[in-house]
């Protein structure tokens, strides 16, 4: 009764996109994809921002432009040849070169605009996880057994961030790495509170 209660507070204050837009259709095809080989061969992905916020409500809240995910060096030259064998366009651009994939660029003036991005984590000394962006690193508090679970998402089983860490990655974001979207960032945030406290979960 109590997590009826609780999807039915999420449900009323974040209500289920009815009419998805093409782009976020295909951003949800490409998590699949991507998911599905990552079970498959054991790359070990976790997914992060928007679409995982939304893996936690069970359903889309919003239209998305990409899919975000995180991996180790070692697997992202393999999702890397997957992606570019289903005729997706994999590039490496500009200052973060070797930090994050673009999966499909969307404008030719701005290479950072694209339906994907791969980022690249490292682990500290401390065994925590790190990603790094150019010359700034955004930094977790865990491990990642730790910030991540696993979820069933549009069909697919996939790790996700929990919800405490989205917060702390939409806060490092801004705080840690420096990029702008203060409005958008402030929106989500909110957002992952509220599902934090309708699902009792401590932070």
């Amino acid at each position: 009764m109590e997590n009826a209660l609780r999807s039915s507070e999420l449900r009323e204050r974040y209500p289920e996109l009815s009419d998805p837009s093409e782009r976020t259709k295909e951003t949800v095809e490409l998590f699949k994809e991507i998911a599905r080989e990552s079970r498959e061969k054991g790359w070990g992905v976790a997914f992060i921002s928007g679409l995982a916020v939304d893996a936690h409500f069970g359903y889309l809240t919003r239209n998305h432009r990409d899919v975000d995910l995180m991996a180790l060096r070692e697997a992202m030259s393999d999702i890397k040849s997957f992606l570019e064998s289903k005729k997706h366009i994999v590039t490496d651009p500009g200052k973060i070169k070797g930090d994050s994939f673009k999966v499909d660029a969307t404008d030719p003036d701005h290479p950072s605009w694209s339906r994907g991005d791969i980022h690249r984590y490292s682990i500290d000394e401390k065994g925590n996880v790190i990603i790094p962006h150019g010359d700034k690193e955004l930094k977790f508090s865990g491990s990642i057994d730790e910030i991540t679970e696993e979820l069933s998402f549009f069909g697919e089983s996939a790790r996700f961030l929990k919800p405490q860490y989205l917060l702390e990655e939409k806060a490092g974001w801004v705080e840690q790495i420096g990029l702008e979207n203060e409005e958008r960032n402030k929106k989500e945030m909110e957002k992952i509170k509220f599902l934090i406290e309708s699902r009792g979960v401590n932070e």
